[in-house]
């Protein structure tokens, strides 16, 4: 838990190459524990952050192929469609946002999604 907590410590202080680090081992470390799904969102929360979206959008898959219970799933997607925006891939982030909507209609995000969807030409 200590190791998850100083990881997420240092993405709220923007140290995002330390929290990337950090939060690779603890999941090496912890086995099975219920905060992988939000240790691998924040990974890819960390890159995105940093504008290295090629490097997000496949942390945040994994969350939905290995943990699609999670609760991180909507956001996942939704932060996988505004990478595939940022890397000039509209149709690829039109179908991500399109199929959230679908997955997750009641959501939080699902309404910010709805906003971003008419933004895409």
């Amino acid at each position: 838990q200590a190791l998850y907590d100083d990881s997420y410590i240092s993405l709220r202080r923007g140290q995002y190459e330390d929290a990337i680090r950090s939060f690779n081992d603890y999941l090496k470390n912890c086995g099975n524990h219920g905060l992988v799904p939000d240790a691998r969102f924040f990974i890819g929360e960390s890159y995105y952050s940093m504008n290295k979206y090629k490097e997000a959008i496949p942390e945040f898959e994994i969350i939905l192929k290995d943990y699609p219970e999670s609760e991180k799933c909507p956001l996942a997607m939704f932060k996988i469609a505004r990478s595939q925006r940022s890397l000039n891939q509209p149709k690829e982030a039109k179908a991500t946002l399109q199929s959230l909507i679908k997955k997750y209609p009641n959501s939080y995000i699902t309404t910010q999604a709805k906003e971003e969807l008419k933004d895409i030409k």
